[in-house]
């Protein structure tokens, strides 16, 4: 029989070191935020979500609306840190008030730990909790480890070692050909190998397409500036996947681009169509993903083949492209819950029965000059084909503010009776209240 999991769930979603020089200083709260985002879901299934985050008014004013709109009867606990760190988690370790109360609360009730990133820094203050019986949901991230599943360094070979096989070899996922590069020397031999110049340059430990080129020459490779590790690890310079350069399948909307999430060996709900800006840059999702039950039994055969391969044992996400109508796996995102799993969390606690789904975030600071509440009175004064177009938990239709942080980010996610339904909702909701 499998061991009960406690009900207390402590979650501390701090930003990683490798995020602080990405040139989006804005996770530093916005990612807090989003994991704030997972305790409408965790309530409304039963669980007593304790979340921690940094003294914010936005995110503040974010939890009480939660509290008002989804979860009067099944309230939260919010603890803030002093905020006087880029990572929370070096706040946390610093606070013997907040340690001293987790301790309080895994003596009296085991609790379990759900961190953004199982990092040094979150551990300097999560291991005497978990060596005193707390319950982590995640894996360690693997920096050093070159061929670790969850980063870009386990899908090819390396250049500086071409005879030792990479992680995704014998699991019977299709990955783009590549090699993975320590330099700009390397990466130039890797184009050698793959006999084109024509390639993806992904940097194997950031996320969210940052920094990521698509090289149609070797003037390219030579201008490309590879991102630096952080924290004076292995290398200086980050290692580089370098990838022979495919052709996406696309349609109307863009390059058909799709993902799938998982929590340990649970995938999360279904494959969904990624919304995509430019070349890289993720915008959001859809549910369902219109694609064949062709192609998503041969995805979701690639991704159960990762699963019992990799065995991780927190959430984590795998990017999936179209080509030639057959999907090959673009990259995997581990050790850390992506932008999609509290959108797929709070569709499934909130709206299982919505036909179809969109969310889609927004990060230009200029367009959110309103806060949540007002945001919140705005959609349920408009309408939309004579309803107010903010989220009915009754009709499980309409517009929601998943995350809303004034000034900094947000993520809107609309239900509706089809995509097309559900997209339009989104449209509305979006002119209704972005600044211009």
């Amino acid at each position: 029989m499998a061991e009960r999991r406690p009900n207390q769930i402590v979650i501390a979603h701090s930003s990683l070191a490798e995020y602080e020089f990405d040139g989006d200083d804005g996770d530093r709260y916005y990612l807090p935020a989003r994991g704030l985002a997972d305790a409408p879901s965790f309530a409304k299934n039963g669980r007593t979500p304790i979340i921690i985050v940094p003294e914010h008014s936005g995110i503040r004013d974010l939890a009480h609306f939660y509290e008002k709109t989804l979860n009067e009867d099944k309230p939260f606990e919010l603890i803030e840190t002093c905020d006087a760190n880029y990572l929370m988690d070096r706040d946390i370790a610093l606070s013997d008030e907040i340690l001293s109360g987790l301790r309080k609360r895994n003596n009296a009730e085991r609790i379990e730990l759900y961190p953004y990133g199982v990092t040094n820094e979150f551990l300097s203050w999560a291991q005497p909790l978990i060596q005193e019986g707390a319950v982590l949901v995640g894996d360690k991230k693997q920096y050093i480890n070159k061929r670790w599943w969850g980063h870009k360094g386990g899908l090819h070979r390396w250049v500086e070692s071409l005879d030792v096989p990479s992680f995704i070899e014998g699991t019977g996922m299709i990955v783009a050909e590549g090699f993975v590069a320590r330099n700009k020397e390397e990466i130039i031999k890797a184009c050698e190998l793959l006999d084109t110049y024509k390639v993806m340059l992904k940097p194997y430990i950031l996320s969210g397409g940052f920094d990521m080129k698509a090289c149609s020459g070797i003037e390219d490779i030579k201008n490309y500036k590879i991102p630096v590790m952080p924290g004076g690890r292995e290398y200086e310079e980050m290692p580089i996947a370098v990838e022979k350069l495919l052709k996406i399948d696309k349609d109307q909307y863009g390059e058909l681009v799709y993902s799938i999430q998982f929590t340990g060996n649970k995938l999360i709900g279904r494959l969904t169509r990624q919304l995509v800006h430019g070349v890289t840059h993720w915008v959001g999702n859809q549910i369902p993903a219109e694609t064949s039950e062709k192609f998503e039994r041969e995805a979701l055969e690639m991704v159960s083949g990762f699963l019992i391969q990799g065995k991780p044992q927190g959430p984590g996400g795998i990017d999936i492209i179209s080509v030639k109508g057959r999907p090959v796996i673009m990259e995997i995102n581990g050790g850390r819950p992506t932008g999609a799993h509290n959108p797929k969390m709070f569709r499934e606690a909130f709206a299982p029965r919505a036909t179809a789904t969109i969310f889609e975030k927004e990060d230009k600071a200029d367009l959110l000059n309103i806060d949540v509440n007002e945001a919140w009175y705005k959609l349920n004064v408009k309408t939309y084909k004579n309803s107010p177009l903010a989220f009915n938990q009754e009709t499980q239709q309409g517009v929601y503010p998943l995350v809303w942080v004034k000034g900094l980010w947000s993520m809107l996610i609309a239900f509706g009776n089809s995509i097309s339904d559900s997209r339009a909702k989104l449209e509305e909701a979006k002119a209704t209240l972005y600044s211009k």
